[in-house]
């Protein structure tokens, strides 16, 4: 089997069945995202049901692969007995891949009953091969590094007992020793002309979901399609430069007095004066620079003079150091409907293009987020594109569409990534589970996931876990992407009535997912900006940049927020930058400690880093 169209693979899932140790989400899960796995690699990969099995086992199976997402076989085709389908199946040469509980140890009913019998699940092999022993596996070096390259180690408890298989063909992929003995799994065994693999022997705990779908699936485009795939690379395709955090309540002024009074914490903006919080603010935003190059701001659509002053408090503060500023909207009701924000003549829809107005006016914004996704709503995606059209040129620049988790998934199976790619529109998503940055974290073209990890007790595990969050990002490797941008939720949300704890600012300290070691150097001074455009045109632009200085590395100019500049009646994007500069004062900071200064005495030229 040399290419990924020389197989098929079938997933086994069929509710009426029972599980053994798999929830049945899990299962439902497994599969969705090994079918976009199979689907982006040309692999041909179809569900089956209990149904279908029967069907499956009276074709030839030379180059067919089954894998069981529920850990237990319908008694149509496993009854106990040698000559059982899936028996013969496998030693014609059918590939079976099994998850989770003991392989072969019940058989099932449509109406979620099993049964085990005594010793049946060593019938399939001649001998028993399996152990209930509990132990760790880890790599065994290269081979595991071939066929699962993400592969990191779990406990089985269900592993195969090498001493037991002895005389079989079989390959080791992890292995773990308990008393002297040694176990495996995953691992894989010939039988007749096919092969049984096991790819986690465990219950959930012991490995989760996308681990799980992980293993799976680079095992079979490795091993069976002939490929050479890591799905484990998100990490990779994320932007170093532009990483955004929320911000709703400083830390020395949190309250659960705005969601006792109004049901949300956001309303702080809009019937507070930040005037007497500047100082917090003040202290916030300061360590927040050294990490990150912009704060998002959550407020509700009121129109009223304390949002105007709001807006200027924040956006001199953010501009004291260099940070830009993501406005995002939740339209709430004050106006009505939430949704009535897209309807051109509304109040909802006045106030907010009043808003937005003033917002651009600040030199610190760099983005507009409004939020969009109701259930009831999910067919009226063409709102967004009135609602655009209607907001003239230089609102349109900094327009950005806000989605909540639960509404993403519908939303692009209803197009509108398609639609914001036509308008050029960009898409801030929250997505928290793993399985929801696996399938959607690269749905849109322009994009920046929002997430965060609960719980966490210091910076170092907090980051970690939003790391390997990430990490599980699903992407096409033949293919070239946008990168995508991070957003942090959150910076505080202790005792502010939120009953949550996504907070990053931990024990008086703060991280950054992506660039552990990187210090934000903000500029003093920097003369002139020149453009050069596609065409080969050098323009003068301004911008607001910051430079990036990681330890042991050059010095690079992130200009990770910009607007198209209009050229000759068309609109163009920056591709090189010229920076001429007579001198520049630079101060470098690192967690509050002074590193010196860079003094930059002529002519620059840095490509841009998006």
């Amino acid at each position: 089997m040399a290419n990924s169209n020389s197989i098929n693979v079938y997933i086994f899932l069929d509710d009426r069945y029972p599980n053994s140790w798999l929830p049945k989400y899990t299962s439902h899960g497994l599969a969705k995202y090994l079918i976009k796995v199979f689907n982006t690699y040309g692999v041909n990969v179809s569900l089956v049901d209990g149904d279908g099995l029967k069907k499956l086992f009276s074709r030839d199976p030379s180059r067919d692969i089954l894998v069981m997402v529920q850990d237990i076989l319908p008694y149509s085709v496993w009854n106990g007995s040698p000559n059982s389908l899936i028996v013969r199946w496998i030693r014609n040469g059918g590939i079976l891949v099994w998850t989770s509980d003991w392989e072969f140890y019940y058989y099932g009913f449509s109406n979620g009953s099993s049964v085990h019998l005594e010793g049946m699940e060593t019938v399939p092999f001649g001998r028993a091969v399996t152990s209930a022993a509990n132990v760790s596996v880890a790599s065994v070096g290269g081979l595991t590094r071939k066929y699962i390259p993400g592969f990191r180690g779990y406990r089985s408890y269900r592993p195969f007992d090498r001493d037991l298989l002895y005389g079989l063909y079989y390959e080791a992929y992890g292995v773990g020793t308990y008393a002297g003995k040694e176990y495996i799994d995953p691992g894989l065994i010939g039988l007749g002309r096919g092969y049984f693999v096991k790819i986690g022997g465990c219950f959930e705990e012991a490995l989760g979901l996308l681990d799980r779908a992980i293993y799976i699936g680079e095992f079979i485009l490795n091993r069976f399609a002939g490929l050479n795939v890591s799905l484990f690379a998100g990490r990779e395709y994320f932007d170093s430069c532009g990483q955004s955090i929320v911000y709703i309540l400083p830390p020395k002024a949190s309250s659960d007095y705005w969601m006792k009074r109004y049901g949300d914490r956001i309303y702080f903006y809009a019937y507070e004066n930040l005037s007497g919080f500047r100082d917090y603010i003040d202290e916030d935003f300061r360590l927040i620079s050294f990490y990150y190059s912009n704060v998002i701001i959550v407020m509700p659509l009121i129109e009223n003079e304390l949002v105007y002053h709001n807006i200027m408090v924040l956006d001199s503060i953010a501009d004291k150091y260099g940070l830009g500023i993501i406005y995002s909207i939740f339209p709430k009701w004050f106006y009505g409907e939430e949704w009535l924000y897209l309807v051109s003549g509304s109040m909802a829809n006045y106030a907010l293009r009043h808003i937005m107005e003033f917002m651009v006016m600040q030199s610190s914004t760099r983005g507009v987020a409004i939020w969009f996704g109701w259930p009831n709503m999910m067919d009226k995606i063409s709102l967004i594109r009135d609602f655009y059209l209607h907001l003239g040129p230089e609102l349109r620049k900094y327009y950005i569409v806000w989605i909540d988790e639960p509404m993403v998934s519908g939303l692009v199976e209803a197009g509108l990534p398609t639609l914001l790619d036509s308008l050029g529109v960009p898409a801030i998503t929250e997505l928290y589970s793993n399985l929801s940055i696996a399938l959607y974290g690269y749905a849109f073209s322009r994009q920046m996931i929002v997430t965060g990890v609960w719980g966490m007790e210091n910076t170092v595990s907090w980051r970690n876990r939003v790391v390997r969050k990430l990490s599980y990002m699903f992407i096409d490797q033949n293919k070239s992407y946008m990168p995508r941008k991070v957003g942090v939720w959150i910076y505080w949300d202790v005792d502010d009535g939120s009953n949550e704890l996504y907070r990053a600012y931990i024990n008086g300290a703060l991280a950054n997912p992506l660039n552990n070691e990187t210090i934000l150097i903000r500029y003093k001074l920097i003369d002139i900006i020149y453009v050069r455009d596609s065409d080969g045109g050098i323009h003068k632009y301004v911008s607001r940049v910051s430079l990036a200085w990681e330890p042991n590395k050059n010095i690079t100019l992130c200009v990770a927020e910009y607007t198209p500049m209009e050229i000759n009646g068309r609109m163009t994007q920056p591709t090189e930058i010229y920076v001429f500069v007579r001198w520049v004062w630079l101060d470098a900071w690192w967690e509050g400690g002074r590193l010196g200064q860079l003094i930059i005495y002529r002519e620059a030229h840095l490509s841009i880093r998006r």
